[in-house]
């Protein structure tokens, strides 16, 4: 019963804030919305926003994964992106490190990925954009999250693009299905933005 009630606040949260978002109450921008299927240390995923519809597709995989102490663990991802609304490909790995008591985990992310026209490949940039998180399971069903990244450009000096917050959620729907439900704020950036983010996950 606590579950239902915590899945079903979390939809009445997300259909007020789509609300206050069309009303022009809240200044949300360009809300995006996800889907991605999870098969073992692989996984896809496509993205999309209001404004500009389908916007990329990516494909990550775990290279590895290993416990450094009963607390302490780490993983390495590789991952390609085609972000279909600047025409531009992005290569890049990310090298995670997760410290986990009971249901509290803080984790920290280094990131490099290379990003270029999709037309020639041999004329792009570095970025990196580290990351620092926590995360809390507050049910078997429901987990909560928060998180800070700030990105550079690697290859014009470390120029700085910009930096985001996210707050969000992990609601179970099914033993194979997860909502992610959050809201993510960018600051530091040419044109900052809030925005809604609702993703969909489905392992197999």
């Amino acid at each position: 019963m606590k579950n239902i009630l915590l899945v079903a606040a979390t939809a009445l949260a997300l259909t007020t804030t789509t609300s206050f978002a069309e009303s022009g109450a809240e200044n949300f921008d360009n809300n995006v919305a996800s889907v991605t299927a999870n098969v073992g240390r692989y996984s896809l995923s496509v993205k999309g926003t209001e404004d500009n519809g389908f916007t990329q597709f990516g494909v990550n995989a775990n290279v590895l994964a290993y416990g450094m102490s009963d607390n302490l663990s780490s993983a390495l991802d590789v991952y390609g992106t085609w972000y279909r609304s600047n025409e531009q490909i992005g290569l890049g790995a990310d090298y995670i490190v997760t410290y986990a008591v009971n249901d509290l985990s803080v984790y920290g992310v280094a990131n490099i990925e290379y990003v270029a026209d999709e037309r020639d490949f041999s004329a792009g940039d570095f970025f990196t954009a580290p990351t620092l998180g926590a995360s809390y399971q507050m049910t078997d069903k429901v987990g909560a999250y928060t998180e800070v990244s700030y990105a550079w450009n690697v290859s014009d000096d470390f120029s700085e693009v910009g930096g985001e917050v996210e707050l969000g959620a992990n609601i179970a729907l099914a033993d194979n299905i997860t909502l992610n439900p959050a809201l993510v704020r960018t600051f530091d950036t040419a044109e900052d933005t809030t925005q809604l983010h609702v993703g969909l996950a489905f392992n197999f």
